[in-house]
């Protein structure tokens, strides 16, 4: 009986309906809302708030999309090799000791995993679960704007609320901002696109007293770039059964942003509850999950990126500091510092330079976010942006 209240209590909670366990296609979902084109507006947010350099640039440092200029590594290039002929199957039993694998690393059940192609697929089809009956998104500003872009597409009104001065998100705030609409509070956590850290200790608290009025999702995707004794998950209010999401990637440290493997960790009943609205994992092949299976074992590629982000990053700031450019400290694998010329002028000429590199409008500035690449790549970037400031 005490399971079937927290079902309950936990579906109430997320405003999800799991009435029917039927396959429910995200076009029937768009086509529930009201008859504005919510698509639109998630998508020209998403294009207010960055800028992309043209697809057709050759580069020759691409700084653009915080990849990891070192993976996969060797362990994963040989995994893939060995899986090419499973390339005519789908990945449902690779998948199996996939997840199983995870729930030993997470410490919880293995239904308690969604695993799909990368993390943005889960941060995006929470969105549709969660708001395809609208409601309200609480999350920082600025912030990685895949989930906002998506829950607006369904219907979803978005409160953001400015980060603090440090750059951390203000919790105080996002709390006090919750209401009767409110449906999810998401936490970015190393923060893209500032790479800024929120306590972790406060963000516990907020994680344990927040979830018991709406679920708080943390995206951890760059938690792997701190050191070892500072990656401190909030995995562990979902093994207290909070309701709380976790959601990690084997885009970055490990690598494999092109494999396309992520996962997020969550209460039994919003794993049910997803996959009653998607066939959720069918976007997995054997060869990516191969490849991540055998990235989990390699701690020594991690550590290797870790060290070479860490280098990199003192040295972007060594170059700022020498041009006067202010920067916000990073805990990522990029830096993001703000500019004082014209950000669509100043991409155009970094890219013209062979160098790709992302621009961001928020707090009515424009900003340059810079990925960490190898020493080669972080030279080019520095040289080049001199001989464009100059």
């Amino acid at each position: 009986m005490k399971a079937e209240v927290s079902r309950r209590s936990w579906l109430k909670a997320a405003g999800v309906l799991v009435a029917s366990a039927a396959f429910m296609p995200v076009s029937a979902v768009f086509a529930s809302k009201k008859p504005q084109n919510f698509r639109a507006q998630g998508l020209k947010l998403w294009q207010e708030f960055n800028h992309f350099p043209a697809e057709t640039a050759v580069l020759k440092a691409k700084l653009n999309a915080n990849e990891n200029p070192f993976g996969p590594s060797e362990m994963v290039q040989q995994a893939i090799q060995k899986s090419i002929k499973l390339g005519n199957r789908y990945a449902f039993g690779e998948l199996g000791v996939l997840r199983e694998l995870l729930a030993q690393k997470e410490g919880v059940k293995p239904e308690q995993i969604l695993i799909g192609a990368g993390s943005t697929e889960m941060l995006e089809k929470i969105a549709v679960t969660l708001f395809k009956e609208e409601g309200e998104v609480i999350s920082a500003s600025p912030a990685y704007m895949s989930l906002i872009g998506t829950s607006i597409a369904v219907g979803a009104e978005w409160k953001p609320v400015k980060l603090q001065d440090n750059f951390s998100h203000d919790l105080d705030a996002m709390q006090a901002a919750i209401n009767s609409a409110t449906k999810l509070v998401y936490i970015c956590n190393p923060n893209n696109p500032t790479g800024s850290i929120t306590d972790p200790v406060k963000l516990r608290s907020f994680c344990d007293t927040v979830s018991e009025k709406v679920p708080v999702f943390v995206d951890e995707a760059y938690l792997d770039y701190l050191p070892a004794d500072q990656q401190i998950s909030m995995v562990d209010a979902v093994r207290k059964g909070k309701k709380v999401i976790v959601a990690r990637t084997f885009s970055k440290i490990n690598g494999m942003a092109g494999l396309r493997v992520g996962y997020i960790v969550a209460h039994v009943d919003l794993i049910a509850a997803v996959k009653a609205d998607f066939f959720a994992e069918i976007s997995l092949n054997p060869l990516s999950v191969q490849a991540a299976i055998a990235a989990l074992a390699d701690e020594p590629f991690r550590e290797l990126t870790r060290k070479e982000a860490s280098e990199a990053r003192e040295f972007t700031y060594g170059v700022l500091k020498s041009l006067n450019i202010t920067w916000v400290p990073s805990h990522t694998s990029f830096v993001i510092f703000p500019l004082e010329s014209d950000g669509k002028k100043f991409m155009e000429a970094m890219t013209g330079l062979g160098v790709g590199i992302r621009i961001f409008n928020f707090w009515d500035k424009e900003w340059c976010r810079v990925s960490m690449g190898t020493k080669e790549e972080m030279n080019l970037f520095a040289s080049s942006l001199r001989r464009v400031l100059a």
